[in-house]
């Protein structure tokens, strides 16, 4: 079997750690990325919410404001990527939030991944006194944004007047270090919206399902491509299985003391199973990856709180995820950005 093009991200999706304080967070967070990138993984990602999500945590729970996080984790890498995965249109005004992509390239040295949605958690929204919208109204937003965001990146000035966003002649120095501005990443897998908007204006894409419907998403924003005039290939394709989290949680609670902190992403062999542990062996990295390849994805995302490097569990002392295979067996010869 040929070595799969397969990208590893790692998503870190709650800052709360055992026995530390909020001295020492940062550098719990610090040491998880750094960890990261020396164990293979080619891109960190962090939420981008004020509050923590009910399936993860309590909302009083840590969360940071997310491009002040990822600018200091810039600072301590070197060549992960960096990104929300991903962040809410409606968190921020546009031109203020290219700002901020932007100053992220540059810190960064030209790492930056742009993830952006609608935005979907109202609580957060109505709390901070920020219009959450109807449906309709979210995604025009995000529409309106992608435009102007990615004006800005490119373009000396940027002038726009929307249903939603006005700017006019916004400068937006020092651009971004990547020609073009950072690759965009758009989350969700709605069918009409969503993917067209993938289709039209993104690098990537980042959706959630099974196998069948991943298969199905992924022809329906080949269509889309089709129907803009853009070659699909073009798109780097992410992928989220929640079921995928519910058979790895099952299979490791034995294992471990605290499965909710146990966050994955990816696709099982659905004619093997996870039959070896969750600990990144050759048969359990094997069956992610093939169905992987078969759905078409070529990234696969893993969420953890924390990341194992081989003597000890980064900031808690609980193992989510041992790396030490990862180099050797998960990294293809395609980069993804």
């Amino acid at each position: 079997m040929s070595k799969p093009n397969i990208r590893l991200g790692l998503q870190i999706p709650s800052f709360t750690y055992p026995n530390v304080g909020t001295d020492n967070l940062f550098e719990t967070i610090s040491d998880i990325a750094v960890t990261a990138e020396n164990s293979g993984f080619d891109s960190v990602y962090v939420m981008d919410h004020f509050y923590q999500l009910p399936l993860i945590g309590r909302p009083e729970e840590n969360m940071f404001e997310a491009y002040t996080l990822l600018s200091a984790i810039a600072a301590r890498t070197n060549t992960v990527k960096l990104g929300c995965m991903v962040g809410g249109m409606t968190y921020r005004n546009p031109a203020f939030l290219a700002k901020q992509v932007s100053a992220l390239d540059v810190i960064s040295k030209g790492r930056a991944i742009w993830g952006i949605g609608a935005g979907w958690f109202e609580k957060e929204h109505l709390d901070y006194g920020y219009e959450f919208g109807t449906f309709t109204d979210r995604f025009e937003k995000l529409e309106e944004g992608l435009q102007i965001i990615k004006s800005m990146f490119v373009n000396e000035t940027t002038t726009f007047h929307g249903k939603w966003f006005n700017v006019t002649d916004a400068l937006n120095a020092p651009k971004p270090v990547q020609a073009g501005g950072p690759p965009v990443l758009i989350g969700g897998g709605g069918e009409k919206k969503t993917l067209r908007m993938v289709a039209q204006y993104a690098d990537a894409c980042n959706v959630f399902g099974g196998p069948e419907q991943m298969r199905h998403l992924m022809g329906v924003l080949d269509q889309h491509c089709a129907d803009v005039g853009r070659d699909p290939a073009h798109i780097a394709r992410a992928i989220n299985d929640p079921d995928f989290l519910r058979r790895v949680e099952e299979h490791t609670r034995p294992l471990y003391t605290t499965p909710r902190y146990f966050h994955t992403a990816g696709y099982w062999d659905e004619r093997g199973g996870i039959d070896t542990g969750f600990s990144g062996t050759a048969n359990w990295w094997r069956a992610c990856t093939s169905t992987t390849n078969q759905v078409g994805s070529s990234r696969l995302l893993f969420g953890s709180q924390y990341l194992w490097d081989g003597s000890n569990a980064v900031g808690s002392g609980y193992p989510a995820l041992t790396t030490s295979a990862v180099p050797t067996m998960a990294m293809g010869s395609l980069r993804l950005w």
